[in-house]
């Protein structure tokens, strides 16, 4: 006997279930997927009529013939299509080696072992760094293969990333560092840009992928958009009460269609990536900060509000982190006298001449 049943996912959207007794008597759910009533009702037929290979192909033993190198070029084609570029070319270069190393076997027969020795092989020359960058990459590959079931579980399932140091707290320019910069970029092309680092802590790629549709004079917004950010987040930066940044951005000229920050001689197109990180680094390091780079101009943004007492919920928004536990770990420790301002606010705590004989 099976049934069919609808549970709501968390964009909202039915998913249906398949629940049934197996041979030995224990009762067993499928997920059927999104799909709508008349699809789960054709599935829950098949099933009655075929058995569980009717719903899981992965069961059937004939479905389990795709070659590791052909399930590879279906999931490039995913990459390339519902991935950042970026992405889809660390996706592309990680699993072909993977892929190189262990041969052309079938997919269900990559095992556990296969993905240890191949990860001890990596080792010999990368860091633990990079290896859990590759093993993320590999993972994800595994898991859409479970969800094209294609595998009912993946190789990696119970493996876990490698153990690394703890980053070390990040530098951040003092005042009269972020001063003795502006004064060497005074003249140059990227000075604006600077001061938008800045004044906004927008990293990067934000900035010169920003653009003048993204700024709105009237309400004082700047928007970044989630299509551009690391964190794949919608965030503004209001700044009507900021005379500094009202001034810059105003001074910008925005227009639609058209990059915010590019050069003189190419107004349709924006900086080269690249070329501000390089530049950047290039004044920091001839003015006495070989250790700083375009990155410190964001932390010095952050690492200042939070010194400020600006709350920390607040920063994380303004810098647009994926969680409020990442600006916590990197910056919370710069606020120790928010800690001891909040302890002396206890009602009972009042020194009286009572207290002041307790025992020790």
């Amino acid at each position: 006997m099976a049934r069919i049943y609808t549970r709501i996912g968390k964009d909202g959207r039915k998913i249906w279930y398949l629940q049934f007794w197996d041979e030995t008597g224990h009762n067993r759910t499928r997920s059927l997927g999104k799909i709508n009533k008349r699809q789960a009702a054709i599935k829950l037929h098949a099933f009655e009529a075929e058995g569980i290979k009717a719903i899981d192909p992965s069961q059937d033993p004939d479905n389990n013939t795709i070659s590791l190198s052909e399930y590879f070029t279906q999931y490039i084609e995913y990459s390339q299509n519902y991935k950042a570029v970026k992405t889809a070319n660390m996706d592309s270069d990680i699993i072909s080696g993977f892929v190189e190393f262990t041969g052309d076997i079938k997919l269900a027969d990559v095992t556990r072992a296969c993905v240890e020795t191949y990860q001890q092989e990596r080792l010999k020359t990368l860091s633990p760094v990079s290896m859990n960058i590759e093993f993320r990459h590999l993972r994800a590959f595994f898991n859409k293969a479970i969800e094209l079931d294609y595998l009912v579980e993946s190789p990696m399932r119970k493996m876990q990333q490698f153990k690394v140091p703890e980053k070390e707290t990040p530098r951040f320019l003092e005042s009269h560092q972020v001063q003795k910069l502006r004064e060497a970029f005074r003249g140059d092309p990227l000075a604006p840009m600077v001061d938008f680092l800045l004044f906004t802590g927008a990293r990067r790629g934000e900035t010169v992928s920003l653009m003048g549709d993204d700024i709105d004079l009237r309400n004082g917004v700047i928007h970044f958009r989630g299509s551009k950010t690391k964190s794949k987040k919608n965030r503004m930066i209001r700044f009507k009460q900021f005379p500094a940044l009202d001034k810059l951005i105003r001074s910008l000229e925005p227009r639609r269609g058209k990059p915010v920050f590019c050069s003189a001689k190419y107004p349709d197109k924006p900086w080269d990536q690249d070329y501000v990180g390089q530049h950047i680094s290039k004044v920091l390091t001839s003015i006495g900060m070989p250790w700083a780079s375009t990155h410190t101009l964001r932390h010095t943004f952050a690492s200042n509000l939070v010194q400020q007492g600006v709350p920390i919920w607040t920063v994380s928004q303004l810098l647009g982190h994926s969680s409020v536990t990442v600006t916590e770990k990197y910056y919370a420790h710069l606020a120790p006298s928010v800690a001891e301002q909040a302890i002396s606010k206890l009602s009972y705590a009042v020194l009286t001449d009572d207290t002041e004989s307790l025992p020790d």
